[in-house]
């Protein structure tokens, strides 16, 4: 496999009538030499079909490896957080997450005592709960039954189709692989590799897409409360709902500073 300068991993099949690039965030782009048409069809679709499957398991192989928690590790992280919310509030369990995530020296800064410390009294919505019992859930039972176990589940896992314009093409998309399966007309390699490589591409992107659409389903049935389709809108108001919560917390905190500051000097408040 070769990597160019923009990051893209690309692997020739031994014969070297097919090179498939793959790429992070992007659908896998296929190109066919001069002598890939010589095939016969199903040959071909074949050679396309392993090359691709070749391609996505040696970009997975050459990725940088990230130290992952272990399921038992999230199960026990998310199961803390469920209990310090319960337990002590809202307010007293960020502010611990901040001096816990904060960098060395920085945990001791003093803060308003208003904002830190003891139960708030501020309750958990029942959605977020609800959530954190839902993933929790989720993680126990792919601890006993983890994808790709054989259980069944793979049969169960949502697959994205699409057929060129032309009908010569047909594409078969999975989370495993971009490109999972092939089909190609018998009157495909008529039309020249350019082009054949081109339709190839395109129903590739496809059928990706057509993935991306059912995968929600798949997750809601997995019994996941929200489907990665629902995330975006949540998380953007969430971030601005935060960026709100930050001007309030530093205006406040800057009306404490100015009536202390009146109060000491020996004035009056109106």
């Amino acid at each position: 496999m070769t990597v160019n300068e923009s990051g893209e991993r690309s692997l020739t099949s031994d014969c070297g009538n097919v090179t498939v690039t793959v790429a992070t965030g992007a659908s896998p782009k296929v190109e066919l030499a001069d002598t890939a048409t010589r095939m016969y069809a199903r040959d071909l679709a074949e050679l396309v079909t392993t090359t691709a499957h070749a391609a996505a398991d040696a970009a997975r192989a050459e990725a940088p490896e990230t130290a992952a928690p272990s399921i038992d590790d999230a199960i026990a992280q998310l199961a803390k957080l469920r209990g310090d919310l319960r337990d002590n509030g809202f307010e007293a369990t960020i502010e611990q997450l901040r001096k816990d995530a904060a960098p060395l020296g920085e945990a001791d800064t003093p803060r308003d005592s208003q904002f830190t410390g003891g139960p708030t009294g501020l309750a958990m919505p029942p959605f977020a709960v609800e959530m954190l019992d839902s993933s929790i859930a989720l993680l126990e039972r792919f601890k006993n039954q983890p994808p790709g176990s054989g259980k069944g589940d793979e049969e169960a896992q949502p697959t994205g189709t699409a057929k060129s314009e032309s009908k010569l093409v047909a594409i078969e998309s999975t989370l495993a692989y971009p490109i999972a399966s092939v089909w190609l007309s018998k009157k495909a390699c008529e039309v020249g590799p350019k082009v054949l490589a081109q339709e190839l591409t395109e129903t590739a992107a496809a059928a990706a897409a057509d993935l991306a659409g059912r995968e929600d389903d798949y997750f809601t049935g997995l019994g996941l409360p929200l489907s990665p389709g629902d995330l975006g809108p949540i998380v953007q108001e969430n971030q601005a709902r935060g960026d709100r919560a930050t001007q309030d917390l530093a205006s406040l905190q800057e009306q404490q500073r100015d009536m202390t500051r009146l109060f000491n000097q020996g004035g009056y408040f109106a």
